[in-house]
């Protein structure tokens, strides 16, 4: 999955969520939502190095 889709698919769930009474999931959800978008920014920096290597993708991410 890229991190394009996980975003979408995140916020889609934040509007949809079937714990609607209990904050810190939508707060979970946004966090989660935050840290994708900042480091797919992170990435297309010109001197951005991976901590784990050039191609180094999260856990169950797939090449944009």
């Amino acid at each position: 999955m890229t991190l394009d889709k996980a975003i979408e698919l995140l916020k889609t769930a934040s509007e949809g969520w079937p714990m609607r009474d209990n904050e810190d999931y939508y707060k979970a959800l946004d966090l989660g939502i935050e840290a994708l978008i900042r480091l797919k920014e992170q990435r297309h920096r010109p001197n951005y190095l991976p901590p784990m290597g050039p191609h180094a993708l999260l856990l169950g991410e797939t090449k944009e």
